[in-house]
C-alpha cells in the first residue's frame, strides 16, 4: 500500500488480537529476604578463589543476582575489613578483589 508521498506501508490483515500470557516473566527472579544475598555472597567466599571477580562469586552462587545489590554487599565486605580491592575495574575489566 502506498501514502502517495513514495513512502510505502505494509498491509497486515486484521483478525484475532495477539494473546498475552499471564506467564511468568522472564529474567525476572523472586524478592529475596533481607541479608540473604550477603549471607549468600559470604558463603560463596570459601569456594572462591584468593583473588577474585563478581563473575567468580555469580559463578560459586550459580546465578546472577542485580548488579547493585551484589556492589552494596561487596563494599559491606570492604568496611568489614573481610576483602579488599586488588584491582579497581574500569570499563569492561572488572573490579579484582582479595580475600583477607
Amino acid at each position: 500500500m502506498s501514502t502517495g508521498e513514495g513512502a510505502s506501508v505494509a498491509a497486515f490483515p486484521l483478525g484475532e488480537p495477539v494473546r498475552q500470557d499471564a506467564g511468568p516473566a522472564v529474567g525476572k527472579t523472586e524478592r529475596q529476604r533481607a541479608g540473604q544475598l550477603y549471607a549468600d555472597v559470604h558463603a560463596a567466599l570459601e569456594n572462591c578463589p584468593e583473588t577474585f571477580d563478581r563473575g567468580d562469586i555469580c559463578r560459586v552462587l550459580g546465578r546472577e543476582p542485580n548488579r547493585g545489590s551484589l556492589y552494596r554487599v561487596l563494599q559491606e565486605l570492604i568496611a568489614q575489613g573481610m576483602v579488599t580491592v586488588e584491582t579497581p575495574g574500569e570499563g569492561t575489566i572488572p573490579t579484582k578483589y582479595r580475600k583477607r
